[in-house]
């Protein structure tokens, strides 16, 4: 799997819709600060997240990126996206070891 980095998910996210070299089930490795208002930026989140048309982010933090419901089926998500198993494990393996809240539907992830 390869790993794209960038310093802001809506970045990320258009990425996906145009950049040939980001494939489904490619991670996406996004740190941001965000800018709460013309003046001041807000604290810097990152966020691990899979491509696909529909980026989706398995952490907590999401930023542009879409988010599943809570009861989300990931292993139902994984297939209609082409994901592979060892790509949502890979992201949040990923995810634990920078130690970013993980997003609920794939903490249940097996």
């Amino acid at each position: 799997m390869t790993t794209h980095k960038f310093s802001h998910s809506g970045d990320a996210y258009d990425a996906c819709q145009c950049d040939a070299t980001i494939k489904d089930g490619d991670m996406l490795f996004v740190t941001e600060t965000p800018w709460l208002n013309d003046d001041v930026r807000g604290p810097t989140r990152t966020i691990v997240a899979l491509a696909w048309t529909w980026p989706v982010a398995v952490t907590v933090e999401h930023g542009h990126l879409h988010t599943p419901a809570d009861d989300c089926d990931v292993h139902a998500l994984a297939e209609d996206a082409g994901w592979t198993r060892e790509q949502v494990w890979d992201a949040i393996v990923t995810a634990r070891t920078y130690e970013l809240p993980i997003h609920p539907a794939f903490e249940r992830f097996k």
